[in-house]
């Protein structure tokens, strides 16, 4: 077996999220220029840890400053990013995390670090450093939280 490593599984991992980069900017730069609700006081990601085999596990909530979920525009939120993107990694790259795995890298964790990094990047590309609120990133039920705005990991007030 080859040199399977955490930084060569990140590598591996952000090639396939990096050729989704212009769709993500491109949602995200929607959300930035919107006009919300005067209770809403936050923007949260949510990030589900089941891996990037699927669809990519990103969900926006729009919540007040109880930490309570605000409805927006109708059902327009929460809302599922590149809900329209079926495989972030393709079925056939499989094998290639098996790999990784029984090297003892811990893909999901990669996975959910190198997500993470992404939507900060992205984030910033479409204009973030701009937004009006609070955003924040975070693996669901982690009471930890990467703040968009400033860069930096956060407690949470709440899980996520």
């Amino acid at each position: 077996m080859g040199h399977y490593t955490s930084e060569d599984y990140q590598t591996f991992i952000r090639q396939h999220l990096d050729a989704r980069s212009p769709l993500l900017v491109e949602q995200l730069r929607a959300i930035v220029r919107q006009r919300f609700h005067p209770r809403v006081s936050q923007l949260r990601i949510e990030v589900l840890p089941g891996g990037l085999m699927g669809q990519l596990p990103l969900t926006i909530f729009m919540l007040d400053a109880a930490n309570f979920h605000v409805l927006h525009n109708g059902d327009a939120f929460p809302l599922r990013l590149l809900e329209e993107v079926e495989h972030i990694i393709p079925l056939a790259e499989a094998e290639w995390i098996r790999q990784y795995d029984e090297a003892g890298v811990e893909t999901i964790e990669v996975e959910l670090q190198t997500l993470i990094a992404w939507v900060a990047a992205c984030w910033i590309e479409a204009g973030g450093h701009k937004f009006s609120l609070a955003a924040l990133i975070g693996i669901r039920g982690d009471i930890e939280s990467f703040d968009l705005k400033e860069g930096c990991w956060v407690l949470s007030t709440s899980p996520v």
